[in-house]
């Protein structure tokens, strides 16, 4: 590979078409025909067929993200490749943002039939496209002669990968504590609705006073397409196991609507109890009947939601952070449906990837009498990219039973304190800031749907 490549690479214009998709191929000594991508669970194969005498080398450029805005990979005839075959090694680009720079690393040796037609066979996740559900590709498939001038080049087209057999869709949340004008908002934005809903917390709830600041970057969030919902405490402060008084979370409940209403989803009630009657209620006393504390809170929250009759909705997210008792699900009521747990998202997981690898749903348990997209899995401590795979793949497991996944590298102690950092707050950091790892948070949206 030489920098002469990028110099005499021209595109042409004869007309093929293939599986319904129009290339264009460059009127030369050896032609490209037959250009094929097929994918297993595991692999992907390339091949196309070509002609001549004067073919030295094979090339199939990746653009898996398929950005076409121009932040990564390498700039050939319309993609940008992040990966590049040539002849039996799979290269990944190195040149940043510079896209016209001649930037590979080592690579990795694949599967490799150099005949005509020319393939190659090699792992998904060695280019990341590793979701069963819902992946895809664009390939640039070029030949070279041995002086490296371009003997033949096709013009993209995507592949659109067949599903595995056991695909099990999953969503991207995000306890998004972070604060305004970082870069982590911008990157939220920009996630091209990659991210299903956020949580946002300006004051541990709405805080005492109404914020433009906020409401604009709310506005932003909101236009999208990222369903928002406003934090608020279940538990008083600095006494864990005693419930908040109701005017207490009255009082956030009303700043959210009159405030922010327009913008919101609904809300995350944070700190749920586990189960239905133990622990003790806002003034100490014993026997609290926790269940029927929540069904209160959330028919407050469509009382004030109908009061000030904003254009935002009443969904909502409990998060115990743990498995609860059922009666501790079913909490919506009031409903048209008479579905107690209308509208509920629960966040039964809310520990270290290490947790995780043992935690399941066992057999027989209520959870499983609900469908998977009503309950959210958060991970933290996934210290790399491998980590982060790891997670998101079990989180597609049967025992996991989620429907949404977050997963940090955030290495926090019991009080959730970023990396180990106490004046950091909590889950305030956009995923792989612990690790300066610039491909955590691009692998985490591509991973999931």
């Amino acid at each position: 590979m030489g920098a002469e490549h990028i110099q005499k690479l021209t595109l042409g214009f004869a007309v093929l078409v293939v599986l319904g998709v129009t290339f264009q191929a460059r009127d030369a000594q050896a032609a490209i025909t037959n250009p094929s991508a097929t994918n297993t669970d595991t692999t992907i194969t390339y091949s196309f067929s070509w002609t001549g005498s004067n073919v030295a080398r094979r090339d199939a450029f990746i653009d898996a993200d398929q950005d076409k805005s121009g932040t990564t990979g390498y700039a050939i005839g319309g993609i940008y490749a992040e990966y590049l075959l040539q002849n039996g090694v799979l290269h990944k680009f190195t040149g940043g943002t510079q896209h016209t720079l001649w930037s590979w690393d080592a690579g990795i040796s694949v599967t490799y039939a150099p005949g005509t037609p020319v393939q190659w066979t090699f792992n998904r996740v060695d280019v990341l496209e590793t979701n069963p559900c819902s992946e895809a590709s664009t390939i640039v498939f070029r030949t070279e002669d041995t002086a490296g001038n371009t003997v033949d080049v096709l013009s993209p087209y995507s592949q659109t990968f067949t599903p595995s057999s056991t695909c099990s869709p999953l969503r991207l949340g995000m306890a998004s504590y972070f604060a305004l004008g970082t870069s982590y908002w911008t990157d939220v934005e920009q996630s091209n609705a990659e991210v299903s809903f956020v949580v946002m917390n300006p004051s541990t709830g709405p805080g005492p006073s109404f914020n433009q600041s906020w409401a604009d970057e709310m506005s932003r969030v909101h236009n999208a397409g990222i369903a928002i919902y406003g934090y608020i405490k279940s538990r008083q402060s600095g006494a864990g196991t005693l419930a908040r008084q109701p005017a207490d979370y009255v009082a956030d409940i009303d700043r959210w609507y009159i405030w922010y209403g327009s913008y919101l989803t609904g809300l995350f009630i944070d700190e749920e109890y586990p189960n239905c009657t133990s622990n003790k209620g806002p003034n100490g006393e014993s026997g609290f009947n926790e269940a029927q504390y929540y069904k209160n809170i959330i028919a407050y929250m469509k009382a004030s939601r109908d009061a000030y009759q904003p254009a935002g909705g009443i969904k909502i997210i409990l998060n115990p952070g743990s498995r609860t008792d059922e009666c501790m699900f079913e909490v919506n009521v009031n409903n048209t449906t008479n579905d107690l747990t209308q509208d509920i998202i629960q966040a039964n997981f809310e520990s270290t990837l290490s947790n995780y690898r043992t935690w399941s749903i066992p057999a027989g348990s209520w959870e499983l009498n609900y469908p998977a997209s009503k309950f959210w899995n958060l991970v933290h401590t996934a210290s790399s990219t491998a980590d982060l795979q790891e997670a998101i793949s079990l989180a597609r497991t049967a025992g996991k039973h989620a429907g949404t996944v977050y997963v940090t590298d955030e290495f926090s102690d019991t009080n959730w304190v970023g990396c180990y950092n106490p004046q950091a707050g909590t889950w305030n950091l956009l995923p792989g800031t612990c690790h300066s790892d610039a491909s955590y948070w691009t692998t985490e949206k591509q991973l999931t749907d």
